[in-house]
């Protein structure tokens, strides 16, 4: 990684694309991951197959909040608009407005 953001950002971008085929992911989990990132820039989504213990245990969508210190910046949802809906709830975490 780098110090420049908006390098990291199109790295990232490029990485899940990789990981959508080299996991296999299910049809449209990487186009809701674009869509959820365009939507909320603070959140890195993917898909995950789940069981690993802890946090990414279950099948579905996790979001890593960035700038968001801990265990806690990392949210599961086992749909797409069920993840939308757990970032809007975070405070100051929602709708980047600028």
């Amino acid at each position: 990684m780098s110090n420049d953001p908006e390098q990291n950002f199109a790295l990232a971008w490029k990485n899940r694309r990789v990981f959508a085929v080299r996991e296999n992911w299910p049809e449209g989990a990487l186009e809701a991951c674009e869509a959820i990132e365009r939507e909320f820039p603070k959140v890195h989504p993917v898909w995950h197959k789940g069981g690993w213990p802890g946090v990414w245990s279950e099948p579905g969508f996790y979001g890593t909040v960035r700038g968001l210190p801990g265990a806690g910046r990392t949210m599961y949802a086992p749909t797409p608009e069920a993840l939308r809906a757990k970032i809007v709830e975070l405070p100051g975490q929602g709708k980047d407005t600028g």
